[in-house]
């Protein structure tokens, strides 16, 4: 469950690196 909701925060948190990268 953990692995599960770590990548789902990771996926959502994704465009907010790019953004951030940028």
């Amino acid at each position: 469950m953990v692995g599960m909701d770590f990548e789902t925060a990771v996926r959502e948190n994704i465009p907010i690196l790019t953004v951030m990268t940028n």
